[in-house]
């Protein structure tokens, strides 16, 4: 924030009527949800959804808004999905597919090959067990699927057929490194098969099984990711890595090393890998691993914790989604605001360092409650499957129909002073847009410690210059309104229509001193 004079001069004596401040808003450092409104920067923002970081200033992300297509499975909630590239049948190129398991035991298949829907069943129901028995899902090189589950067996999958492997062994994950399959069958034991293949459970080929025996991995292993030359084993409160696999002689070796104590997590669907670091959520907060360093990426966002819950039973779900050349670490929750009932679902983003929030689609009223991600044209989408059994991109692209609202909250300033009081004159925003955007429908709060106000009459229509010495056609508008507020500090909330993608460059506050506040107003 930069002010229109020093502030030192709030406090030398006055002569004549005071002099207005503006203080000016831009390139802001971060959300910042762990501190108060009162306390946080006055370069950092206390709320920003569907709005994400783009140089310096915030572009509104807008969310699908098209028809959610044919239902995936009516009536029944999913429990487990997995998004991945599967060559199959004729296909002589990957196809992006989605597997889904419902908790009725049914599996299913969805091919979005060319943005298709293309739906086949892999399992009746009953195939596979529900909610609390778990069922793991992994890839084998471009196919098939390997499907595990705590009640049916293990199976492979190839897109055309469903093939039972062992009703014997059963377990709640499985994962593919190193050229082998590696499968929790037991709360402390991992089986793994011989090389190079999905199936080989013959010892003198190379597969074998062992238990973690050390005492600093407290309990059951509650997951397992590959990523980054490591395949991850996660308990609730330890981190372990096995690595170094070779096979000689029919023997398989490797070495499991505890990375990491007092830190874990009971959320096998938070496990993902992001760049060259592990990242998975707790209870509490967000945690990447990079090598054997673990990193604390939630810092700012801690506060917002005991507001959100697991919108599946095994969740939160993970996943990466590109937005505007970034790419994009996304959790869904369930989050339930103060004084609210019921909840919805939100996604947590983390975006080169920084976080932003993001409501869901919700079509038709079905709220999101799983995530899958897709590579679609060489960039990753997260797809969302929700409480009706449809399956729809989250965040939409240039070409689809569009909504949302995008909502900045700034910090409540105190201007240079934080005993003077306060009177708000005018406020002023610096936004830009496409060209093919020529107004846009902006609200504005103002606010204090002691109440909020909206400017005007409510959402006001500012129009855009026209495009003028911009080589990439974008065209800016600067909106200009009188505000009264009277406080201590003073803040502002800035909400527009995501669809016209439009981004806050710069929020202006023109402000006059009212004097020093002798008494504290209890009201």
């Amino acid at each position: 924030m930069a002010l229109g004079r020093d502030p030192r001069a709030a406090r030398a004596p006055r002569e004549g009527p005071p002099e207005p401040q503006t203080a000016t808003s831009r390139g802001w450092k971060g959300l910042n949800l762990s501190d108060d409104r009162l306390s946080i920067d006055d370069d950092e923002l206390a709320w920003l959804e569907n709005g994400m970081w783009l140089g310096r200033a915030i572009q509104s992300v807008p969310l699908y808004a098209g028809a959610a297509g044919a239902v995936l499975k009516p009536g029944s909630t999913v429990k487990a999905s997995y998004g991945c590239s599967l060559t199959f049948g004729p296909n002589t190129i990957p196809h992006p597919v989605a597997i889904v398991v419902f908790e009725d035991g049914s599996a299913w298949q969805r091919d979005l090959f060319n943005d298709g829907a293309v739906d086949v069943q892999i399992g009746a129901p009953g195939t596979f067990s529900g909610s609390p028995s778990q069922t793991g899902i992994a890839i084998w090189r471009d196919g098939p699927i390997l499907l595990i589950d705590e009640q049916t067996g293990y199976f492979s999958w190839n897109g055309v057929t469903l093939t039972t492997i062992s009703t014997t062994r059963r377990g709640p994950r499985v994962v593919v490194f190193e050229s082998h399959a590696w499968l929790q069958t037991a709360p402390r034991t991992v089986t793994f098969t011989a090389p190079n293949t999905f199936d080989d459970f013959v010892a003198g080929n190379g597969a074998g099984s062992f238990q973690i025996t050390d005492e600093a991995f407290d309990g059951q292993i509650q997951g397992m990711l590959s990523t980054v030359e490591q395949l991850w084993l996660l308990s609730q409160s330890a981190v372990d890595a096995l690595g170094n696999v070779a096979t000689a002689a029919g023997v398989t070796t490797f070495t499991v090393t505890n990375a990491l104590t007092s830190l874990g997590t009971v959320f096998p669907e938070s496990l993902i890998g992001y760049f060259r670091a592990m990242v998975f959520a707790t209870g509490y907060s967000i945690h990447a691993l990079l090598g054997v360093t673990p990193q604390k990426l939630s810092a700012k966002i801690d506060r917002l914790f005991p507001f959100l819950s697991t919108a599946i039973t095994f969740g939160p779900k993970s996943g990466i989604q590109m937005l505007n050349g970034a790419v994009v670490l996304v959790f869904l929750y369930r989050f339930t605001p103060s004084g609210a009932t019921g909840g919805r679902s939100e996604l947590l983003c983390f975006q080169e360092g920084r976080w932003f929030l993001a409501t869901t689609p919700d079509l038709g009223g079905n709220r999101v409650l799983d995530l899958v991600t897709l590579t679609i044209d060489n960039a990753p989408e997260v797809y969302g499957i929700d409480a009706g059994g449809f399956l729809y991109r989250i965040f939409a692209r240039s070409t689809d129909v569009q909504k949302g609202t995008m909502t900045v909250s700034s910090k409540l300033f105190e201007l240079g002073d934080p005993v003077e009081g306060h009177q708000s004159l005018r406020v002023a925003l610096d936004l830009s847009a496409p060209a093919a955007t020529a107004s846009v429908a902006v609200t504005v709060i103002l606010t204090t410690e002691a109440g909020t106000v909206v400017v005007g009459t409510g959402p006001f229509t500012e129009k855009f210059f026209a495009s003028l010495d911009s080589p990439l056609g974008f065209r800016y508008a600067l909106l200009r309104r009188d505000a009264s507020i009277l406080g201590q500090r003073v803040g502002w909330t800035v909400s527009l229509p995501c669809s016209a993608g439009v981004a806050l460059e710069a929020a202006h506050l023109e402000v006059s001193p009212t004097g020093k506040w002798e008494t504290v107003d209890t009201a």
